[in-house]
């Protein structure tokens, strides 16, 4: 299994003993300060943000918004639009997330595309996007169909559910994901329970089939519960 390079980097002097604690940091609270206007659309309700990894592309980030479906946008440090990525003949609805990583043995740079919103409770599967990170140029970009893998993923079948919509299924709500650089887990956190629940999926060079999720745990206030 190939090793992997964070979403989330702690900072150089804190060790892999405490990197973990480190990433607590990402379950703090946050508020919007801007809009960001690309073209004729304003993105104004971004779900989802990754920094870029490829050097090429340093000091952008590839934001996607809940509201504008089948494309992602690049930003820059200072907020300004450089282009949009669409993946070719895809249409998805309620993407809400966007990650990456770095594969080490090649060095080659992913991102995937979380298409697991599910505000009513009535899809199935969820689905991720995954295809090399390109290089931003300010044009958009189109990824052809043969250079993007889609991943198909559903629920256990316990836990259930036990919010409304949805209560006693297993289909939920999901809301966001990342990569874990030191276990290769891709850890996908959904909402509207009681307690946020984590689900992971290993993080592979193919898939074939769907794909099941397993559960881990809870979000509390202030830390995490995982079971295994």
């Amino acid at each position: 299994m190939a090793r992997v390079l964070p979403t989330f980097h702690a900072p150089k002097n804190v060790g892999l003993t405490t990197r973990k604690p480190y990433f607590n940091m990402i379950f703090q609270s946050a508020s919007a300060v801007c809009d960001i206007t690309d073209g004729a659309s304003a993105i104004n309700e971004i779900s989802g943000m990754h920094a870029l990894h490829k050097s090429a592309n340093y000091g952008n980030f590839v934001v996607i918004d809940d509201d504008i479906s089948n494309k992602v946008f690049f930003i820059d440090r200072d907020g300004d639009t450089q282009g949009e990525v669409s993946l070719s003949g895809l249409t998805w609805a309620d993407g809400e997330c966007v990650t990456g990583y770095t594969d080490p043995s090649d060095d080659v740079s992913y991102l995937i595309i979380g298409e697991i919103g599910d505000n009513n409770s009535v899809r199935s599967p969820k689905k991720l996007h995954r295809f090399v990170e390109p290089t931003v140029t300010g044009s958009n970009i189109s990824i052809s169909a043969a250079d993007y893998e889609t991943i198909e993923c559903v629920f256990p079948a316990s836990p259930t559910f036990t919010s409304t919509p949805g209560a006693g299924g297993i289909l939920g709500d999901t809301e966001s994901l990342f990569v874990d650089p030191i276990d290769d887990l891709i850890y996908i956190f959904t909402k509207r329970e009681p307690r946020p629940r984590i689900y992971t999926l290993p993080l592979q060079d193919s898939y074939t089939g769907t794909q099941t999720f397993t559960y881990r745990g809870e979000v509390h206030e202030g830390f995490v519960t995982l079971e295994n």
